[in-house]
């Protein structure tokens, strides 16, 4: 293979040569290879023009894997999803326009700017910055913007799930256990399947007082949680981070229906699932633990189990949308005979 080598200033043959180099991203060191070749008639290294390489863009791509950020490329993906402008991503986040166009033409992004970026990987999340930023926005735009959010929504449901989820990486926070979908739609199925052979009404407030002292008890006593799920201190008591995100995504899948029921001149809704739980996704000891729990609390209205959740540390000790840590799981007491 021939090269215009740039020290001979001529075609000269050359031969493959992997450039080993270190490059600091922020005081850390990385390790870069560069797949280059080198002269035999001067042994200058000679770039081949049709594939380029750039060691700082090879270096920042490699911190971005390695932290968790966005690539260029992904952030441009993220933007056209919504069909938005860079000014238009400008005025959703606050994040200046030619700070925007430098991380998608490759600089380095600072974690701030890029967890708010993540977010919109949710398309809730996309949402609620529209409600918030308006003004910003011709009537045009915010009805195009909507269009694109219902989309994504349709387009995948369950996705909408794992994003929420995926945003934590602290195992206080998900019970020593990455967050596994297919564990909690189990659990959820598993639940609404075992009330209903029971004749007992599945509403919101139960199924969350379900899923908390089922994750929690399951960490005070194997030190891992089932679902890795996170839970926040809402005001009817913990509940499911993101609870109606998940349960609408969950209908709208086809895996759990809604019906309103009417009683005394109110109506509340009850959860029933439409598929068959898969239960040997659990261990026998999981499952165990499940059915324990249920035969103890299942039969219990959903204000009594609010009130039981209420005296937990994990909630008198947390305040309103703040996160719950699973070490609030050995001050358990609404199932401490079990």
């Amino acid at each position: 293979m021939k090269l215009v080598c740039p020290n001979c200033e001529k075609l000269e043959l050359v031969e493959p040569y992997t450039h080993k180099t270190t490059i600091n991203v922020k005081n850390e060191p990385i390790q870069v290879e560069l797949k280059l070749y080198r002269c035999l008639e001067c042994g200058q290294l000679v770039q081949d023009p049709k594939n380029p390489q750039d060691e700082l863009d090879i270096a920042y791509r490699i911190y971005r894997q390695r932290h968790h950020l966005l690539q260029p490329e992904e952030i441009i993906a993220i933007r056209k999803t919504y069909d938005l402008s860079q000014k238009d991503l400008s005025n959703l986040t606050g994040i200046g326009i030619a700070t925007i166009n430098r991380y998608e033409n490759g600089s380095l992004q600072n974690e701030a700017h890029d967890t708010i970026l993540s977010l919109l990987k949710n398309p809730e999340a996309v949402k609620e910055l529209l409600d918030k930023n308006k003004d910003k926005f011709s009537e045009e735009k915010i009805a195009s913007i909507t269009k694109k959010i219902y989309e994504q929504n349709k387009k995948d449901s369950l996705k909408n799930i794992e994003l929420i989820f995926e945003r934590y990486n602290d195992k206080e926070l998900t019970g020593n256990r990455p967050f596994s979908l297919k564990r909690l739609i189990s659990l959820i199925s598993l639940i609404a399947n075992k009330l209903k052979e029971k004749n007992i009404e599945l509403t919101k407030t139960k199924l969350n007082k379900l899923l908390f002292y089922i994750d929690f008890l399951s960490f005070k006593q194997n030190n891992c949680s089932i679902t890795g799920a996170v839970y926040a201190h809402l005001p009817y008591g913990p509940c499911l981070e993101s609870f109606d995100t998940v349960i609408s995504s969950l209908v709208e899948e086809n895996i759990l229906g809604v019906k309103e029921v009417i009683y005394q001149d109110k109506s509340y809704e009850v959860l029933d699932t439409l598929k068959e739980p898969k239960t040997d996704i659990f261990t026998k000891d999981e499952l165990n633990l499940i059915e324990t729990i249920l035969e103890k609390l299942s039969g219990l209205s959903a204000s009594e189990l609010s009130n039981i959740s209420h005296k937990e540390k994990a909630y008198t000790a947390t305040k309103n949308g703040e996160l719950i840590e699973y070490s609030f799981a050995k001050y358990l007491q609404g199932v401490e005979d079990v």
